[in-house]
């Protein structure tokens, strides 16, 4: 798939364009001005840019301006403008512009137009791949892919993909120079990227001169790594399976814990795995494997078996509880309840037989309230208490 970031100050056009033109090979972002554009790509990188703006001078600066940002002046860029200055053409093309759809037009030709757009950058993206090279990471991982690239002193650009994850390092002379995932610091993408033990690589190789942006040389960085990579594996020795669902316990209270603990926690309700807590967040993953292990830790999170488990002796208990009241209120009348403390006195009056059944049915009543004395109701033992009696 390949991403745009459309930059024009019109929101309106730009859903618009997103509406009719985007599909499941092409996907697009909004930028309202070059600032927001310039904030998109610190935490998305982009394989092309598309300008709409329909003065031909105010488009001119917007390419004057990013040609001087190293990050824009490598991508294509496709330029929407009004077909009244389509004599500043030449212009537009030298200030950087690919390729140019001027407006209006119909909705067929300015798809047929953005196909061969986007099939130019493929074409070239390819061209681009043959210089370098690419495979799979279940092969090559990325201490290898640094290692060999050091040890050769290339430079280029290593792109690394991860499901839907996209990240990439730059090399000048073997030397690590910057590195870029989402919102990530430097080094901190870098420990990201080397946890990435499936997916795909490529690498192109450049006639160019980055200037370093990380400060470590690719020894320390190589030895951090292999740290970091430690310290993980030792706390997931200690978790479930990273792509085992996990659920929050019944008994957890989410309404008393911490905010940042709370949202934490929230992200498993209804059964989430570890593996997807990890790319749900743009954090260190040291820092949420710890708080996924205290969550296990105190039962706040638990396998589905064990939840299931739970449920089941949770309503096991409550049934007998049921159970039990049932059988109180059968075997204990109103007469000799104990539950009100009301055993009845002999009276002094009262003699002969009737005192004698009178103190018969007491003890009666007594017997059956020793059946349910205890916290559970074991059913064996009850009927051979009950044949007893």
């Amino acid at each position: 798939m390949t991403d745009g970031l459309i930059i024009t100050s019109n929101r309106t056009l730009f859903d618009e364009f997103n509406l009719n033109f985007a599909s499941e090979l092409t996907n697009f972002e909004y930028a309202q001005s070059l600032q927001s554009a310039k904030e998109a790509q610190e935490w998305e990188l982009f394989d092309y840019l598309l300008i709409i703006e329909q003065n031909a001078t105010d488009l001119q600066s917007i390419l004057q301006n990013l040609q001087q940002s190293p990050e824009f002046k490598k991508l294509p860029v496709l330029c929407c403008t009004s077909a009244t200055d389509w004599t500043q053409r030449e212009m537009l093309w030298k200030t950087g512009a690919k390729d140019i759809i001027y407006l209006p037009v119909s909705k067929e030709e300015f798809r047929l137009q953005l196909q061969s757009f986007l099939h130019s950058i493929s074409v070239v993206e390819k061209d681009q791949q043959v210089m370098g090279m690419q495979g799979k990471l279940e092969d090559y991982n990325l201490l290898d892919l640094m290692q060999t690239l050091d040890q050769n002193k290339k430079t280029g650009i290593l792109t690394m993909y991860h499901s839907r994850d996209e990240g990439r390092i730059w090399f000048m002379n073997g030397r690590i120079c910057e590195a870029k995932f989402r919102t990530f610091e430097k080094l901190a993408a870098i420990y990201k990227l080397v946890t990435w033990l499936e997916g795909d690589f490529t690498i192109s190789f450049v006639d160019e001169e980055y200037e370093p942006k990380i400060e470590q040389d690719n020894q320390q960085i190589l030895l951090e790594c292999i740290q970091y990579i430690d310290r993980r594996n030792k706390l997931i020795d200690n978790l479930p399976d990273l792509n085992e669902s996990l659920l929050i316990s019944p008994e957890t209270d989410i309404v008393q814990m911490e905010s940042e603990s709370a949202n934490y926690l929230r992200f498993f309700q209804g059964g989430q795995t570890i593996a997807g807590f990890l790319s749900a967040f743009d954090q260190d993953e040291l820092k949420l494997l710890e708080i996924v292990k205290e969550f296990c830790d105190k039962q706040n999170l638990m396998t589905r078996d064990f939840f299931d488990s739970y449920r089941t002796e949770q309503e096991r208990e409550v049934e007998e509880v049921g159970f039990k009241s049932v059988f109180k209120k059968l075997f204990r009348g109103k007469e000799g309840s104990t539950d009100k403390g009301q055993v009845k006195k002999e009276s002094p009056t009262m003699k002969g037989p009737a005192v004698e059944h009178e103190k018969s049915s007491i003890d009666k009543d007594l017997k059956y309230d020793r059946l349910f004395t205890t916290e559970n109701v074991d059913l064996p033992l009850f009927k051979e208490k009950i044949e007893k009696i």
